[in-house]
């Protein structure tokens, strides 16, 4: 009697079509897991960012200012509490000069502006009545004819009532503050908030030690490759940091000049308040470009001597500028720190905005992006062969080198 074949539980096509199940299941899972986490962090950073945005603005203070106060005490041969004193009154006498002088800029500038304000709605509406006399008819043919001219000869008085209101706005916030003790308990705790940053400062630069070196002992318990792995990745977080912001502080500084000269020059009005506001914004790449020219080119355009001809003048600064910033500030300054395409930099700021909750996502999207992209080529070198049961040679480099291998 010969040997039976025992009976196949599954056939080959069944059999890789559970396998094809189980994948899908399993990055399903993945990507659930990975959505709850950012989920959770959301939820950890908007309960708990009143404690976490100093830490993280003193932080980021820290790592920049670190290099400065060394500087001072090799010098001038000081301790570090007498070298962190010293750049403190340096700061605080910069800040106090840089105020006095933005004030005694821009001030005739904003009282102008908020001054004018009527006249400027009025002269505005009276600019589009003018060049877009389509868009009047239209605006009969929807609202009517009498309700549409009612519209229009109410505009200088709804300026006059919101220029009340921003007069007011001082003096009513003190009264609601007093009627209102949670208004009163915010007012104190953002207060509070921007009061202990330079107290959290001021240690973390007493503390003048390497955080990566105190890791790595803290972490004796893990194996010595991966432990060697997650000190390379805080280095490179923390070097990331630094570059990207002081970089971006100094072209942000150079540009917001070049726009306030430019856009004075070809006679836009309040130009350089809205080159300074540019570049200083720019700390968040592309917000200060889109806001400055959503103000810059309608100004340009109504504004009573502008017209085609001023915003060609306004979009040639901004392009020297731009030109100026691509192709020698950013080189010379920042490098290729980050390596990001600029579709990837807008896609990241939009999606650390939500994922943590505001304007602390936003401003640190591009380091945090930058970081993402070294652990993913780590991961992909060294330890995507590993998973894999690959006998890959780069299975047993270092961190640093599987990361130049990557890029190269």
């Amino acid at each position: 009697m010969g040997d039976k074949q025992p009976n196949k539980v599954f056939s080959d096509l069944q059999k890789r079509i559970v396998v094809a199940a189980l994948t899908a299941l399993g990055v399903v899972f993945l990507c659930a897991v990975v959505l709850l986490c950012f989920y959770l962090l959301k939820v950890f950073v908007s309960t708990f960012s009143g404690v976490l945005w100093p830490l993280a603005a003193a932080g980021i203070l820290a790592m920049l200012l670190r290099p400065v106060v060394s500087l001072i005490s090799r010098k001038l041969h000081l301790g570090l509490i007498p070298s962190i004193l010293i750049l403190y009154v340096i700061a605080i006498l910069i800040a106090g000069v840089g105020v006095y002088a933005i004030f005694e800029l821009f001030d005739k500038q904003i009282i102008v502006f908020f001054k004018t304000l009527p006249d400027q709605i009025t002269e505005l509406i009276a600019s589009i009545r003018q060049k877009f006399p389509d868009l009047m008819d239209m605006g009969k043919n929807i609202f009517g004819e009498q309700k549409w001219a009612a519209m229009m000869d109410q505009s200088g008085e709804l300026a006059n009532r919101l220029l009340e209101v921003i007069k007011n706005s001082a003096g009513s916030m003190v009264s609601i503050l007093q009627k209102s003790g949670k208004g009163v308990l915010t007012f104190f705790g953002l207060s509070a908030q921007f009061a202990i940053i330079p107290v959290y400062l001021f240690f973390l630069l007493l503390s003048d030690r390497d955080f990566s070196q105190d890791l790595k002992r803290e972490l004796v318990f893990v194996n010595d490759k991966i432990r060697d792995d997650i000190v390379f990745l805080v280095r490179e977080f923390v070097g990331i940091i630094v570059s990207f912001f002081r970089g971006q502080i100094v072209i942000g500084l150079i540009m917001g000049v070049c726009y306030a000269i430019g856009f004075s020059l070809v006679g836009l009005k309040f130009g350089f308040f809205i080159g300074m506001a540019m570049g200083f914004l720019n700390i968040i790449p592309y917000l200060g470009t889109i806001l400055g020219l959503g103000m810059a080119l309608p100004i340009g355009y109504l504004q009573s001597d502008g017209g085609v001809s001023t915003v060609i003048w306004v979009l040639g600064v901004f392009a020297a500028v731009q030109a100026l910033e691509g192709y020698f500030l950013t080189p010379r300054i920042m490098g290729k720190q980050t390596g990001l395409h600029p579709m990837v930099i807008i896609i990241a700021i939009f999606f650390w905005g939500t994922a943590l909750d505001g304007i602390l996502g936003m401003i640190l999207a591009i380091p945090l992006t930058a970081f993402f992209v070294v652990l993913w080529r780590l991961v992909k070198v060294k330890y995507l062969p590993m998973l894999m049961n690959k006998d890959d040679a780069t299975s047993t480099l270092s961190a640093e080198e599987a990361s130049r291998a990557e890029k190269a």
